[in-house]
């Protein structure tokens, strides 16, 4: 397996793996679930889907700040 065979360590739409550990550190410090598509805004997603550096679904799926467990449980 090469580098290239491995899934990125920060989503395609920061500028490099220091930025998105900054966000994600904010987002830790926050304590709720959060993904860095909560905090982009219209331009940017705008501009980075220009780019080809928006992958939305794939980034939503992956890069999940404080994941909640999902309950499975009886409703009374």
């Amino acid at each position: 397996m090469t580098d290239n065979d491995l899934p990125p360590s920060y989503p395609a739409c920061f500028e490099g793996p220091q930025q998105f550990d900054g966000w994600r550190d904010s987002a830790r410090r926050v304590r709720e679930e959060s993904n860095p598509c909560d905090d982009c805004t219209a331009e940017y997603a705008a501009r980075m889907r220009d780019e080809g550096r928006c992958d939305r679904e794939y980034v939503q799926e992956r890069f999940v700040i404080n994941k909640r467990k999902k309950r499975i449980g009886v409703v009374a």
